[in-house]
């Protein structure tokens, strides 16, 4: 049993804001990618200097070991810096809910060079793992961490959110509950009842964020 992995690309323009002055009106783009192969899902970034009509060649700016799932750019309004977040898996594909599911938020960045390109890319900030085994939603038979992940850039810092674990506790009764269904092929019934079975933590995420300054 294993991730559930939606994850929408995340487009920002360096429009010069407020005013537009300085404006290199350079667009980034950055998405989760499956193409390097099972259980090396990484955070994809492409740019483009002329308005979209072409693209420079994906580069990974997710960091290596993390299977990244949800992610989000954004680039300063000069074109001087880009920063990236994202959701990070840290441990590989599970098949059963006996063993931890580690995720993690993480906040990249990277200063840009002439034509556009980042050059740097350094770790911001690596969030301490949380068990996604311990969330839930639509209900509590599957694990739902959520999509809530951005990023916005100024140009003398940047800032991440992301949906949050390390409060969360996982519940072993619903685990063996999850496991069950999953071999069945359908959701048993009648269900557990978490409020009673499981300790107060569980389902407890949070919206973290982390900022350059």
């Amino acid at each position: 049993m294993g991730y559930r992995v939606a994850t929408a690309p995340s487009v920002d323009i360096a429009n010069g804001a407020p005013t537009g002055e300085d404006a290199t009106n350079e667009l980034v783009n950055v998405w989760g990618d499956g193409r390097y192969g099972f259980n090396n899902e990484v955070s994809l970034l492409s740019y483009s200097t002329d308005g979209g009509d072409t693209w420079s060649d994906p580069e990974v700016a997710s960091l290596p070991g993390d299977r990244a799932l949800f992610s989000a750019v954004a680039i300063a309004p000069d074109g001087s810096h880009l920063y990236v977040v994202y959701m990070g898996l840290t441990a590989p594909f599970q098949f059963t809910t006996a063993n931890p599911r580690p995720v993690r938020g993480v906040l990249v960045s990277s200063p840009v060079a002439t034509g556009g390109a980042p050059y740097a890319w350094s770790a911001v900030h690596e969030g301490p793992p949380g068990d996604a085994r311990g969330s839930g939603g639509l209900g509590f038979g599957r694990e739902f961490m959520g999509d809530y992940v951005y990023a916005i850039a100024t140009r003398t810092y940047g800032a991440g959110t992301w949906t949050d674990l390390r409060q969360s506790v996982n519940c072993p009764a619903v685990d063996q509950w999850r496991q069950q269904s999953l071999d069945a092929g359908f959701r048993l019934f009648p269900a557990l009842w978490p409020l009673a079975a499981c300790p107060n933590n569980f389902g407890n995420t949070d919206i973290f964020s982390i900022s350059t300054q």
